[in-house]
């Protein structure tokens, strides 16, 4: 039997900012009063102006949660070893440098 808080599910369901660590009352705030996403107040989001200048171009990414930055990589066809689990960072990472060659071929024809 658990004692204490079982963090993995509370941080799930939003209900918890990460493991051991509650949301502070600004985060609150921002979840509740300003309906801003649990991944973008976790990044760091805590205005409605924020949000809106995060939700633009590709910073987006850094508030993208795991799997759909894994959709992400997939439809730009970024190719990741059968039984890798790359981190979020190593996604984004990816992603960026991705684009970044993109705009580089688009540049150069």
């Amino acid at each position: 039997m658990a004692i204490g808080p079982d963090w993995g599910n509370l941080v799930a369901s939003g209900r918890a900012k990460s493991l051991g660590v509650s949301w502070s009352e600004e985060e609150l705030h921002a979840l509740h009063e300003f309906k801003i996403p649990l991944e973008y107040v976790r990044g760091g989001c805590l205005t409605i102006e924020a949000y809106e200048k995060a939700t633009k171009g590709d910073v987006k990414n850094q508030y993208m949660k795991k799997d759909d930055l894994l959709e992400k990589v997939k439809e730009l066809g970024i190719e990741i070893s059968e039984g890798a689990m790359p981190s979020r960072a190593d996604l984004m990472l990816m992603i960026e440098e991705k684009s970044r060659q993109q705009k580089v071929a688009v540049e150069a024809a």
